[in-house]
């Protein structure tokens, strides 16, 4: 409904990605949900947000302290050509109760949104970011292994 309010144009770039991905479908539908209603709420009309996905390598952190891995990633990226983030706010932005200094338009929210899409991104031993365009807005990156190691179930 925004989207047509707002004549923005959803791209979704050429997909190049594995075919499934493990994970809980419901929370991570809870984070795209959430990062496209940003991207909308923060973009001017007559602009447009992208998607993209793509299958790639990422050294991501391991909980037990050992030594980061390569694993086989996604890679999803949402941008926008909305008003961006400042510099020094892009980490604090996941924190709860934040919100940047930039978007404060009266736009609404309680700054927990993008605490709960880290919290959601790092159960599934994933990462999440975000960064300027060159060009404008911002962009909201999301790394999620897709390939998951069997571990045994002791009984």
């Amino acid at each position: 409904e925004q989207l047509l309010k707002k004549d923005i144009k959803l791209e979704i770039k050429e997909l190049n990605c594995a075919s499934g991905v493990v994970c809980d479908q419901i929370e991570i539908g809870k984070v795209f949900s959430n990062l496209l209603a940003n991207a909308i709420k923060y973009s001017s009309d007559n602009t447009t947000i992208s998607i993209s996905l793509e299958a790639t390598k990422m050294a991501l952190p391991v909980k037990n302290g050992s030594k980061p891995d390569n694993k086989k990633v996604v890679l999803i990226t949402i941008s926008d050509q909305g008003v961006g983030i400042l510099e020094n706010e892009q980490t604090s932005i996941f924190e709860p109760f934040t919100q940047g200094k930039a978007t404060k338009t009266g736009a609404g929210g309680k700054g927990l949104g993008l605490t709960i899409c880290k919290e959601i991104i790092q159960a599934h031993q994933g990462k999440i970011w975000a960064e300027n365009n060159p060009e404008g807005g911002a962009t909201f990156s999301i790394m999620i292994p897709y390939e998951h190691e069997t571990i045994p179930i002791q009984i």
